[in-house]
């Protein structure tokens, strides 16, 4: 771009390389940190976004990363690796990833949810800088009169790698087989809420309710229809935990959850239960700071609020907001009693296999 720009061959050294970095970084950021100035007042309690300036010592990845980078800069000083070199320097930048990574709150004072950077990237920079550094050991040990058994274990060793890593795919593949299952399953019936739209509009957003939560989870990527009540409804940033848990509460109410339902998935430590009632942070304490267990007077407590709720349920609760669709499962055999008590649902069409209901709000 250099080049481009003034027409002359560009020195690639050290000072250079940090200057065009530095101010690519610096462009991205600037409409990076525009577009957080204006960020949701709930995104912050929702995200779980933890204002803290102590380090993270104790991060698997960060721990062995830094290992792997005390070796490469103990083979640079020997002369077994070249400093300057692409490999040196990829392997050097993966293993201290983590530690900036999982420290930046040193000096930011945020961190937010670091466990998901710990499942989904520390771990496999810092497996990928001992991929480097090993290749710096075994460069030098298949040479010699051993270098031909040297080479026999590396293939072995690969071929166990590979092997491994079928079986890991292999499992995460049957793990969400089932959830990946409905999705696809939801579409037609989605779709058909979608095209009912276009050719008669109510002239008001639509409200879906979906008596399984992985429909009323991917309603929002299919179409632009509003579900009642998702396990990710908060994430979105403009919605408070109060009116998250009382969108629950009436997702729960139609879809004819009883006291006793609530009560064996939150004894149960059911997780979209728990996250919507008490909080991710609670459900799952691994998402930020360490929190309270959830006591049985707390679940006994929750209990009560929402027989509280399902018994007060009045018709301006029931418009708030109005559902238009009803998506059901016929093999589900959902309890939709209440639901009727203030729509009109009428015999519903059959799409895929889903069942979706047209519903009026009753006079």
């Amino acid at each position: 771009l250099l080049n481009l720009i003034w027409n002359r061959p560009v020195r690639t050294n050290l000072l250079i390389n940090l200057g065009v970095i530095g101010a690519i970084g610096i462009a991205v950021l600037i409409p990076y940190f525009m577009m957080l100035s204006v960020r949701s007042a709930h995104v912050d309690s929702v995200q779980l976004l933890t204002n803290t300036h102590l380090p993270d010592l104790v991060s698997p990845s960060m721990i062995v990363g830094l290992i792997v980078a005390i070796g490469i800069t103990i083979f640079v000083r020997r002369g077994r690796a070249e400093m300057r070199s692409p490999r040196t320097l990829f392997a050097l930048a993966f293993a201290v990833t983590p530690l900036v990574l999982f420290n930046q709150q040193i000096v930011t004072g945020r961190s937010l949810q670091p466990v998901h950077y710990e499942i989904f990237i520390s771990n496999y920079l810092v497996l990928t800088s001992l991929a480097l550094f090993l290749s710096f050991i075994f460069e030098h040990a298949t040479k010699g009169k051993r270098g031909s058994t040297v080479r026999r274990a590396l293939v072995y060793i690969a071929i166990i790698a590979a092997g491994w890593g079928v079986v890991e795919a292999t499992g995460s593949t049957k793990r969400s087989s089932s959830f990946a299952d409905l999705r696809d399953l939801s579409i037609p019936a989605i779709r058909y809420i979608e095209k009912q739209e276009r050719v008669a509009p109510k002239g008001f957003p639509v409200a879906v309710l979906a008596a399984n939560t992985g429909t009323s989870d991917f309603i929002p990527t299919i179409a632009d229809l509003r579900p009642l009540w998702s396990s990710h409804s908060s994430s979105a940033g403009g919605m408070d935990i109060a009116e998250n848990k009382r969108l629950f509460y009436c997702y729960l109410y139609y879809s004819g959850f009883s006291e006793k339902d609530v009560a064996d998935g939150l004894k149960a430590g059911a997780f979209e239960i728990t996250a919507a009632i008490f909080g991710s942070e609670r459900a799952l304490p691994a998402l930020g700071q360490p929190s309270a267990r959830i006591t049985a007077q707390e679940i006994s407590t929750e209990v009560r609020l929402y027989a509280d709720f399902a018994k007060n349920f009045s018709r301006s609760m029931a418009s708030d907001p109005v559902l238009s669709y009803v998506i059901a499962s016929p093999d589900e055999e959902a309890d939709f009693s209440n639901l009727d008590r203030w729509y009109e649902r009428d015999s519903g069409t059959v799409t895929g296999l889903l069942t979706v209901y047209n519903v009026k709000l009753r006079p």
